[in-house]
């Protein structure tokens, strides 16, 4: 508390004195000011913040005040195994500020397996090899995200990923 003074610039005598309260205005906690947070996830995928702007709320009012430095909001970026809650933090001074959002984790699944080619053998005798000329597995997933080929499946080479073996007597 300090006083506020008027004073008579002619004789310097106190005309008036005022008490005034000065307090330091503090950063209580970060809000949503716009936009969101993506909250659905699949195993392995990382957080994305989104279009979500967070703001600072400060002791002096019930309006936050937007974050510009979005860099310092920190969160993990660690692959999400399983659903629950992603902690965003902010530091205003020496002040850590945290806003939870909360976040569902799907298992990736096999949607469709299904084996392709031209020439494929189903009925082998003893002693013949398993021929995997032009037998491709194709797997399709439930994450619908897309492969470096911009295709939501997956095709694997049977030649060049299992090897040969050969029927023996049962």
């Amino acid at each position: 508390t300090t006083n506020f003074e008027i004073v008579d610039k002619a004789n310097g005598a106190v005309k008036h004195s005022i008490a005034v309260t000065v307090k330091e205005k503090t950063a209580e906690s970060l809000a949503v000011i716009s936009g969101s947070a993506k909250t659905n996830y699949f195993t392995g995928d990382a957080f994305e913040i989104g279009s979500l702007k967070l703001g600072v709320v400060y002791s002096d009012s019930p309006k936050p005040v937007e974050i510009k430095d979005t860099e310092n909001i920190k969160y993990s970026t660690e692959p999400l195994t399983k659903s629950g809650n992603v902690v965003l933090s902010y530091v205003v001074g020496t002040k850590e500020l945290k806003y939870t959002i909360a976040v569902t984790v799907t298992a990736v699944q096999i949607q469709n397996f299904e084996y392709t080619g031209e020439k494929i053998t189903k009925q082998f005798y003893v002693g013949e090899t398993f021929d995997l000329t032009d037998l491709t597995f194709r797997a399709e997933y439930n994450d619908s995200r897309k492969n470096e080929n911009n295709l939501t499946f997956y095709d694997v080479n049977a030649k060049e990923s299992i090897k040969p073996s050969t029927f023996l007597n049962p």
